[in-house]
């Protein structure tokens, strides 16, 4: 089912995004599993949620999508044309859902923000900002990750381009992965709520790690078609897709800035998992400028998302810090404390 190409025949881009996706899912299962061990499994049930939710999507709609795209031929791949995919799929894109997701819960979990929808609704613009770097170098030829076709469906056209960004992926990761998000935000509060009544906080293991991920997957992959839909609305009248993504946009950014919230910051784990997402796309995004300039709308929105990104990142830490500092350091911060924002009763 997995074959590998010649490696001296794989353009090094290809090569690096595989580095990002390897070093980014070592990173955070080590991560995941400490949190676990010392009672926080909400971090490996977002990944486990993510990466189930990645296949179970890839392997139903993603069959139609894929006819969107043609994918790059990277050094492994996995053999997709005999179950229906236009092309066979790079092996990272098992890894796609739960790194880019995991990155963002890690991000918007460092605000602090204490009302569990106006944390899942900010985490979309988090996304939005994650998601450009290697949304838009991907399709350029210097990179070759992938390249866009013509998709439409019953004549309408899906894909609505902002210097080479399709609209109606943007607007996917506004809304999907937050409503991952929000999932698990949930369970972990019914887990603790549960565990404040009981004398001890085990849980099975298999209905942590098995059923609830895999349950958590399916509502995804059903619910997302609902946040969504305002997507789908302006593409069956033919309306600019832009205006949706840009209102969706500003109310993300608006809650953002004006959600309650502590911030906690981000801890080592989550700086490493920064880094590798900056230093991987930072490379590759400056390598192909120098060779070939980039169109100057490309490099602008790489830009100004990884610049918004590394400040709202900063933001947290040092907020976090300065209000320990505020405090006199009353107490020592254990290395792997629950960081969780504490949610009034009734929240949501």
């Amino acid at each position: 089912m997995i074959y590998v190409n010649d490696i001296t025949q794989v353009g090094w881009p290809l090569h690096v995004l595989d580095l990002v996706f390897l070093l980014s899912t070592i990173t955070a299962v080590v991560y995941s599993v400490r949190r676990y061990r010392h009672g926080e499994p909400r971090y490996l049930v977002l990944w486990l949620s993510s990466l189930l939710y990645g296949l179970v999507l890839e392997f139903t709609t993603g069959m139609m999508i894929s006819r969107s795209y043609i994918q790059g031929d990277f050094t492994f791949m996995i053999h997709t044309r005999e179950v229906g995919f236009a092309t066979d799929m790079p092996l990272y894109i098992v890894l796609l859902y739960p790194t880019l997701i995991f990155l963002g819960f890690v991000v918007i979990e460092s605000f602090g923000i204490r009302s569990i929808l106006a944390r899942a609704v900010s985490a979309g613009l988090i996304m939005v900002l994650i998601d450009a770097p290697y949304v838009v170098n991907g399709p350029l030829a210097e990179v070759g990750w992938w390249e866009w076709l013509d998709w439409r469906v019953n004549g309408r056209q899906i894909f609505e381009y902002w210097y080479g960004w399709p609209m109606s992926d943007a607007y996917w990761e506004m809304t999907w992965p937050p409503l991952l998000m929000w999932l698990v935000w949930h369970w972990d509060k019914r887990r603790r709520e549960r565990d404040a009544l009981r004398a001890t906080g085990q849980h099975g293991r298999l209905r942590t790690l098995l059923a609830t991920p895999l349950a958590i997957a399916v509502l995804v992959n059903l619910g997302g078609f609902v946040v969504s839909s305002p997507l789908g609305i302006f593409i069956g009248f033919g309306w600019p897709q832009f205006i949706i993504v840009a209102i969706t946009l500003v109310i993300q950014a608006t809650v953002l800035l004006f959600a309650t919230k502590s911030p906690t910051g981000i801890d080592r784990g989550g700086w490493t998992l920064l880094g590798i997402h900056l230093t991987g796309y930072g490379v590759v995004t400056i390598a192909n400028f120098w060779a070939d300039p980039i169109p100057a709308g490309e490099i602008t929105i790489i830009a100004v998302a990884t610049a918004a990104l590394i400040v709202l990142s900063a933001y947290t830490t040092i907020r976090a810090r300065a209000g320990s500092a505020s405090a006199g350091h009353e107490a020592v911060v254990p290395q792997h404390r629950d960081r969780s924002p504490v949610e009034p009763v009734g929240s949501g």
